[in-house]
């Protein structure tokens, strides 16, 4: 049974840290934040020729909806100073909800569990720091299991 709301962060636009830093204030406001991992540095994934990435995970919980979360994410993403470029291009702050407790959610503008969270080592690790034995509740399997071996993954 997964209990948890797990958010992933992202920056790689100057001051990174700050950003993440930012997001987590706001987040405060609508998120009742439990835990939230260390700071890691990541190569990017799709458009690679960009700076390097500061990710991290954060574990909470919201009397909001799936969208209703999402609306607020987004909103909090303008308010920090993201700017709309391409698929997957440099970003001030990116937060995506990766689990919202058991929901499963296929709606046009919200996939949950996230699509992408077992192929990104960024996602895995500090879930992981978080909750060492952490079950994928969609594969039913430990999302150790799903760690890619070509992905480096740095405490920051």
């Amino acid at each position: 049974m997964n209990k948890y709301i797990i958010l992933s962060l992202g920056s790689n636009i100057e001051p990174r840290k700050e950003y993440l830093l930012l997001a987590l204030k706001e987040l405060e406001k609508y998120l009742k934040i439990e835990k939230v991992s260390k700071i890691y540095e990541t190569k990017p994934v799709g458009f690679e020729k960009q700076n390097n990435f500061l990710n991290l995970i954060v574990i909470g919980d919201t009397e909001l909806t799936p969208q209703e979360l999402l609306k607020k994410i987004k909103e909090t993403e303008t308010k920090i100073g993201r700017k709309e470029r391409f698929r997957w291009g440099p970003r001030e702050i990116d937060i995506d909800i990766v689990y919202f407790k058991n929901k499963v959610v296929e709606e046009e503008n919200l996939i949950i569990p996230h699509p992408e969270r077992l192929k990104r080592n960024f996602v895995i690790i500090p879930i992981l720091e978080l909750i060492p034995n952490f079950v994928d509740p969609q594969t039913k399997r430990p999302i150790k299991e799903f760690i890619q071996p070509d992905q480096e993954v740095h405490p920051y």
